[in-house]
């Protein structure tokens, strides 16, 4: 009676820990949760003739010369990033360091291609920077669900290139003031309201003013353009811009 009692004893302890991994494995595999926080999204181009004009603000960019500043690309407005940002005008970034894109596992092409020469850095770039402080990066995923951390990847920059390659670009004129081109742009593309949108520039070293960039507000969705706050408003140019 006693062996009997001490196999039963043992065997309930095996299935006790046998349920017990069991748990552990089910446990691994439920929903990822994303807790990154931050208020919205800023969408976030740059208007490749002033860039190339200006030379600076390239975030690491390296512009290639041939195709993007002599005018052979088809789009003079470059697709940058989907930056997390806050109502008081702070933003987080590199929230976590993670290894290099696996370009294989990508499905979006890369929006850089045809504008720099380190495409695919800079690329790594806006994910180490930006997506890893999205709502599609939850810390460790890449290492614990690698197909999960790419579908992530791949929602990331497909929803932010989907409303970029919606934008329509309207002809400018060689100079415009700020609120001119706001009311351009947002006259062009009607789901664009105007303070959604915001001028950015910089000076060349004639001291004249050029357009380098658009940015848009969109919501944590990136599926619709939303007012910027005033805190952001204030970081957009004013006055006369030069547009090429």
């Amino acid at each position: 009676m006693k062996k009997a009692s001490i196999r039963l004893l043992i065997g309930g302890f095996v299935i006790a820990l046998l349920g017990r991994n069991l748990a552990n494995a089910a446990a691994k595999t439920e929903v990822v949760q994303f807790n990154n926080k931050f208020d919205f999204y800023l969408l976030a181009t740059q208007w490749i003739p002033g860039w190339c004009e200006v030379g600076s603000g390239q975030s690491g960019a390296i512009i290639d010369n041939l195709r993007a500043c002599q005018q052979q690309v088809n789009r003079p407005l470059m697709f940058h990033g989907v930056w997390p940002e806050n109502n008081d005008g702070s933003y987080p970034s590199f929230c976590s360091l993670v290894p290099k894109l696996d370009p294989t596992k990508l499905t979006f092409a890369n929006p850089f291609k045809n504008y720099l020469s380190n495409a695919n850095d800079f690329l790594d770039h806006e994910w180490n920077k930006h997506g890893t402080c999205s709502n599609h990066y939850s810390s460790g995923l890449e290492h614990n669900n690698a197909n999960e951390y790419y579908t992530q990847i791949n929602l990331y920059f497909t929803h932010g290139l989907n409303l970029y390659q919606k934008i329509q670009i309207p002809t400018l004129a060689l100079e415009l003031t700020t609120n001119e081109l706001q009311a351009i742009v947002n006259k062009e593309n009607s789901q664009i309201p105007s303070d959604a949108i915001l001028i950015m520039c910089d000076i060349n070293h004639h001291q004249q003013q050029y357009l380098t960039g658009l940015w848009f507000c969109t919501n944590k969705a990136q599926d619709k353009f939303i007012s910027c706050p005033l805190q952001l408003q204030k970081k957009a140019c004013a006055g006369t811009v030069i547009t090429r």
